[in-house]
């Protein structure tokens, strides 16, 4: 998750030995990153293409150049996109 008014990004790691529920407000950027071959990630409602109610930004966007990273600013990958 990333703040943009803070320069915050936040990650959770998920795995299927201790399954979550996480709840996103509506102000972050979120994204996720699926790994392995079972499915982990469900949505309470389909993505619907042909009226998003969302807006997208390319995973590689130059704007978002986190200050913290998991609360730390130490993170080898603060201050860069």
């Amino acid at each position: 998750m990333y703040d943009e008014e803070t320069e915050e990004f936040n990650e959770i790691v998920f795995t299927g030995v201790n399954l979550q529920i996480t709840c996103i407000s509506g102000h972050y950027w979120h994204c996720f990153k699926a790994l392995g071959v079972e499915p982990i990630y469900f949505v309470t409602r389909l993505y619907n293409y042909t009226d998003p109610d969302e807006e997208r930004r390319p995973w590689n966007d130059p704007i978002v150049v986190p200050k913290l990273i998991n609360g730390r600013r130490g993170d080898p990958r603060v201050g860069k996109p």
